[in-house]
């Protein structure tokens, strides 16, 4: 993975963005199933782990030293691309074309 070893982007950085991306995307789609009247105690657990997901991403972006952090390029991607397809499904559930 050539490309992503010359990204401008510090990787620790690109890798918290993804997983902040993941935490938000999960639980916000859990927080409007609440919002709408569903209900369901796996439903607050999605919001919270969705929340401590975007606070840990954000606490390692903050304090973790960017020289050494290292990640292969191959689990970057797949990261990126995990963070990539969850907003993508909760983009389609938001604007209703899921069904």
């Amino acid at each position: 993975m050539a490309h992503l070893s010359s990204l401008p982007v510090r990787r620790l950085y690109v890798r918290t963005g993804a997983f902040m991306i993941l935490g938000l995307s999960l639980g916000l789609d859990a927080a409007l199933d609440l919002w709408v009247g569903e209900s369901g105690i796996l439903l607050w657990i999605v919001v919270f782990s969705g929340f401590l997901t975007v606070v840990g991403a954000a606490y390692e972006a903050l304090t973790g030293d960017p020289d050494e952090h290292k990640i292969n390029g191959y689990w970057l991607a797949l990261i990126i691309f995990g963070a990539l397809l969850t907003l993508t499904g909760f983009g389609i559930q938001l604007t209703g074309l899921a069904g």
